[in-house]
């Protein structure tokens, strides 16, 4: 289909929009690749959440 690939390191990877594209698909699902959605007011979620290490 597309040439969308990228070669991380020695790895080669396919691109993440044509994955999710290809997944809608199967679904049957494709309206939903193309619909907007509204932006999201994040000053609403209160503070700064911490960034957790593992």
């Amino acid at each position: 289909m597309w040439a969308c690939r990228s070669l991380v390191g020695r790895l080669r990877r396919e691109c993440g929009w044509v994955l999710i594209y290809n997944r809608l698909k199967e679904l049957g699902q494709l309206d939903k690749f193309s619909k907007l959605r509204d932006p999201v007011d994040w000053s609403e979620s209160g503070h700064q959440r911490e960034v957790v290490w593992r």
